[in-house]
């Protein structure tokens, strides 16, 4: 999990450009600030209905 961590900057840029499910499915289990999470999730839902 420290790996996975160490980027999570690399899977928030993947999340906005890439495919936004399979990201946010994954920093559910590494990223430990839930609060950010749930920020780029929703700033992420109001840019692209189709992310959410």
């Amino acid at each position: 999990m420290a790996a996975a961590r160490e980027g999570i900057v690399t899977l928030y840029a993947e999340a906005v450009s890439g495919d936004a499910g399979a990201v946010f499915d994954i920093l559910e289990f590494v990223d430990e600030d839930e609060d950010r999470l749930q920020f780029y999730r929703s700033a992420l839902a109001a840019d692209r209905p189709e992310a959410r």
